[in-house]
């Protein structure tokens, strides 16, 4: 199984309508920023971010709104799937793709000050544990970063580095000093 979500269907067989969210992944209430793109991505791949955006309204005619509807059903469907089981009952009474995403965007991406101060202390305080790879604490790195972004606060990149520098643990000494 594929370690990202992504969505069955495209041209792949006779369920090319059908939209299967991996169950890997999925939104747990600490990864928004990272599944919110993620969704993103995956809407605009198969041509159904227009629903979710707004862009495309439901039409006045009865065919089209049959269409539309089945749209936004498969839309509404697969972003509710994809989110962790804690996280449902924010958007059960969501009927529209629409309002299931701006109910979590309403949530998930409050910048006021106390979510400015709790993304700025986990991104300072952030520190490479001795089991953990370089890889994950990069990625985890980035996604702190990409946080302070989502609030407001720019972290330039000679700080970032810095920063990523100074969270590596000792036994990292050796390669920091070759840096210098």
């Amino acid at each position: 199984m594929s370690s990202s979500p992504s969505f069955g269907g495209g041209n792949q067989g006779p369920n090319h309508n059908t939209l299967e969210v991996v169950v890997e992944n999925r939104f747990d209430g600490s990864n928004y920023h990272t599944w919110k793109f993620r969704m993103e991505m995956i809407l605009l791949d198969k041509d159904l971010w227009l629903v979710v955006d707004g862009t495309s309204v439901r039409p006045s005619t009865t065919n089209g709104q049959t269409t539309w509807d089945k749209r936004d059903q498969r839309v509404r469907a697969s972003l509710i799937t994809s989110l962790r089981d804690n996280q449902m009952h924010l958007v059960t009474s969501a009927k529209t793709s629409k309002v299931v995403w701006d109910k979590l965007a309403t949530i998930f991406e409050t910048k006021d000050i106390t979510s400015k101060v709790f993304a700025t202390i986990r991104f300072y305080s952030k520190k490479m544990s001795e089991p953990e790879t370089v890889e994950k604490h990069l990625s985890s790195f980035n996604v702190l970063r990409t946080q302070l972004k989502v609030v407001g606060i720019i972290v330039a990149n000679k700080q970032a580095t810095a920063m990523l520098i100074g969270s590596l643990p000792e036994s990292y000494d050796g390669f920091v000093m070759s840096l210098t």
